[in-house]
């Protein structure tokens, strides 16, 4: 039961509307995603960038951009386990 407006927690989670239910799984499977796919080869995600954009990146660039995706995406999932967590524990108060 919640304290604050006398509803239980079962009928706060039903009272979700389903597109927001939908964002929140995909804001976890977007990254997720993402961060199974990217190569691990800069030479393959410069091939990558020149097959989907038609223009070439150098080696370095590449391993730089690499770098950059892994990291948004382990901020990305990192945020969203915060959020998560900080859900359930003030569902549980």
């Amino acid at each position: 039961m919640s304290a604050c407006c006398g509803i239980s927690d079962a009928e706060a989670q039903a009272s979700i509307p389903p597109s927001s239910r939908v964002r929140a799984t995909l804001g976890w499977i977007v990254p997720t995603g993402m961060l199974a796919l990217i190569p691990k080869c800069p030479a393959c995600i410069a091939a990558y960038v020149a097959i989907c954009s038609g223009f070439g990146i150098s080696i370095s660039t590449a391993s730089m951009m690499r770098t950059f995706l892994i990291a948004a995406c382990v901020v990305s999932i990192v945020y969203f386990a915060t959020r998560q967590f900080s859900r359930m524990r003030g569902s549980s108060r």
